[in-house]
Protein backbone atom coordinates (compact mmCIF):
# COMPACT_ATOMS: atom_id res chain seq x y z
CA UNK A 1 0.00 0.00 0.00
CA UNK A 2 3.07 2.17 1.04
CA UNK A 3 4.60 1.76 -2.67
CA UNK A 4 0.84 2.53 -4.29
CA UNK A 5 0.85 5.96 -2.01
CA UNK A 6 4.83 6.80 -3.06
CA UNK A 7 3.78 5.88 -6.22
CA UNK A 8 1.03 7.97 -6.74
CA UNK A 9 2.46 11.07 -4.65
CA UNK A 10 5.45 10.88 -7.34
CA UNK A 11 2.82 10.95 -10.35
CA UNK A 12 1.15 14.09 -8.98
CA UNK A 13 4.61 15.97 -7.89
CA UNK A 14 5.74 15.47 -11.34
CA UNK A 15 2.33 16.31 -13.03
CA UNK A 16 2.25 19.36 -11.26
CA UNK A 17 5.98 20.40 -11.92
CA UNK A 18 5.16 20.06 -15.67
CA UNK A 19 1.80 21.76 -15.04
CA UNK A 20 4.18 24.79 -13.39
CA UNK A 21 7.05 24.47 -16.06
CA UNK A 22 4.19 25.07 -18.51
CA UNK A 23 2.79 27.94 -16.73
CA UNK A 24 6.04 30.04 -16.01
CA UNK A 25 4.80 33.04 -18.40
CA UNK A 26 7.65 35.90 -18.18
CA UNK A 27 7.27 39.21 -19.81
CA UNK A 28 10.44 39.66 -21.97
CA UNK A 29 13.67 40.34 -20.89
CA UNK A 30 14.22 43.96 -20.77
CA UNK A 31 17.73 44.00 -21.42
CA UNK A 32 16.98 42.21 -24.99
CA UNK A 33 14.43 44.88 -25.95
CA UNK A 34 16.59 47.65 -24.89
CA UNK A 35 19.17 46.45 -27.19
CA UNK A 36 16.49 45.65 -30.00
CA UNK A 37 15.26 49.03 -29.41
CA UNK A 38 18.76 50.92 -29.71
CA UNK A 39 18.97 49.14 -32.91
CA UNK A 40 15.97 50.08 -34.74
CA UNK A 41 16.90 53.73 -33.74
CA UNK A 42 20.58 53.69 -34.94
CA UNK A 43 19.67 51.99 -37.95
CA UNK A 44 16.17 53.25 -38.59
CA UNK A 45 17.22 56.87 -38.01
CA UNK A 46 13.26 58.21 -37.31
CA UNK A 47 12.36 61.65 -37.66
CA UNK A 48 11.15 63.12 -34.74
CA UNK A 49 7.45 62.76 -35.71
CA UNK A 50 8.04 59.34 -36.11
CA UNK A 51 9.40 59.18 -32.84
CA UNK A 52 6.63 60.54 -31.05
CA UNK A 53 4.03 57.90 -33.24
CA UNK A 54 5.67 55.17 -32.24
CA UNK A 55 6.08 56.00 -28.64
CA UNK A 56 2.19 56.76 -28.98
CA UNK A 57 1.72 53.64 -30.42
CA UNK A 58 4.07 51.49 -28.09
CA UNK A 59 2.72 52.97 -25.19
CA UNK A 60 -0.99 51.84 -26.14
CA UNK A 61 0.09 48.45 -27.12
CA UNK A 62 1.85 48.00 -23.97
CA UNK A 63 -1.22 48.90 -21.79
CA UNK A 64 -3.21 46.41 -23.52
CA UNK A 65 -0.27 43.37 -23.84
CA UNK A 66 0.01 44.04 -19.54
CA UNK A 67 -3.86 43.74 -19.50
CA UNK A 68 -3.74 40.42 -21.49
CA UNK A 69 -0.50 39.19 -19.72
CA UNK A 70 -2.04 39.73 -16.66
CA UNK A 71 -5.08 37.96 -17.39
CA UNK A 72 -2.72 35.00 -18.69
CA UNK A 73 -0.70 34.66 -15.28
CA UNK A 74 -4.12 34.62 -13.65
CA UNK A 75 -4.94 31.81 -15.28
CA UNK A 76 -1.75 30.01 -14.99
CA UNK A 77 -2.01 30.17 -11.07
CA UNK A 78 -5.96 28.94 -10.97
CA UNK A 79 -4.87 25.99 -13.36
CA UNK A 80 -1.65 25.55 -10.87
CA UNK A 81 -3.96 25.90 -7.91
CA UNK A 82 -6.72 23.00 -9.08
CA UNK A 83 -3.49 20.71 -9.73
CA UNK A 84 -2.38 21.56 -5.91
CA UNK A 85 -5.78 20.84 -4.95
CA UNK A 86 -5.33 17.39 -3.99
CA UNK A 87 -7.99 16.04 -6.46
CA UNK A 88 -7.56 13.11 -8.64
CA UNK A 89 -5.80 14.36 -11.95
CA UNK A 90 -8.81 13.64 -14.13
CA UNK A 91 -11.22 15.84 -11.36
CA UNK A 92 -8.33 18.56 -12.27
CA UNK A 93 -8.08 17.88 -15.58
CA UNK A 94 -11.95 18.40 -16.01
CA UNK A 95 -11.94 20.90 -13.49
CA UNK A 96 -9.60 22.88 -15.41
CA UNK A 97 -10.68 22.91 -19.13
CA UNK A 98 -12.45 26.30 -18.91
CA UNK A 99 -9.32 27.99 -17.64
CA UNK A 100 -6.90 26.13 -20.61
CA UNK A 101 -9.67 27.56 -22.77
CA UNK A 102 -9.46 30.78 -21.72
CA UNK A 103 -5.59 30.89 -22.10
CA UNK A 104 -5.64 29.59 -25.59
CA UNK A 105 -8.10 32.53 -26.62
CA UNK A 106 -5.46 35.00 -24.59
CA UNK A 107 -3.35 33.68 -27.06
CA UNK A 108 -4.41 34.76 -29.64
CA UNK A 109 -5.25 38.07 -28.15
CA UNK A 110 -2.01 38.36 -27.46
CA UNK A 111 -0.60 37.46 -31.06
CA UNK A 112 -3.56 39.66 -32.86
CA UNK A 113 -2.12 42.38 -30.65
CA UNK A 114 1.41 42.01 -31.69
CA UNK A 115 0.55 41.80 -35.21
CA UNK A 116 -1.41 44.94 -35.45
CA UNK A 117 1.67 46.51 -32.96
CA UNK A 118 3.64 45.31 -35.86
CA UNK A 119 1.44 46.44 -38.78
CA UNK A 120 1.02 50.66 -37.25
CA UNK A 121 4.83 50.69 -36.77
CA UNK A 122 5.40 49.34 -40.04
CA UNK A 123 3.17 52.15 -41.35
CA UNK A 124 5.06 54.78 -40.02
CA UNK A 125 7.97 54.12 -42.30
CA UNK A 126 8.80 55.14 -45.76
CA UNK A 127 10.28 52.87 -48.11
CA UNK A 128 14.00 53.12 -47.56
CA UNK A 129 13.30 52.41 -43.58
CA UNK A 130 11.09 49.43 -44.66
CA UNK A 131 13.58 48.21 -46.43
CA UNK A 132 16.17 47.97 -43.26
CA UNK A 133 13.60 46.73 -41.05
CA UNK A 134 13.01 43.58 -43.45
CA UNK A 135 16.83 43.01 -43.03
CA UNK A 136 16.56 43.91 -38.99
CA UNK A 137 13.79 40.92 -39.01
CA UNK A 138 16.09 38.43 -40.95
CA UNK A 139 19.10 39.35 -39.17
CA UNK A 140 17.25 38.92 -35.57
CA UNK A 141 15.43 36.02 -36.51
CA UNK A 142 18.56 34.34 -37.74
CA UNK A 143 19.96 35.46 -33.93
CA UNK A 144 16.78 34.37 -31.69
CA UNK A 145 17.19 30.90 -33.38
CA UNK A 146 20.77 30.59 -32.83
CA UNK A 147 20.07 31.35 -29.71
CA UNK A 148 17.58 28.42 -28.80
CA UNK A 149 19.87 26.04 -30.07
CA UNK A 150 21.36 23.50 -27.30
CA UNK A 151 25.19 23.77 -26.94
CA UNK A 152 27.01 21.06 -29.35
CA UNK A 153 29.72 19.15 -27.58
Amino acid sequence: MKKIICLFAIFILSLTSVMAHECNFKRPDIKELRKIDKLLNDRLNFTPEQKVEIRKNHTKFKHKMDKVIDEMQSEHEKIRDIYLSGIPPFQAQLKSAPHKAKLVLLKQEADNLRKENRKQFEQLLDENQKAEFEKIKIELSKSFKNAKKPPVD
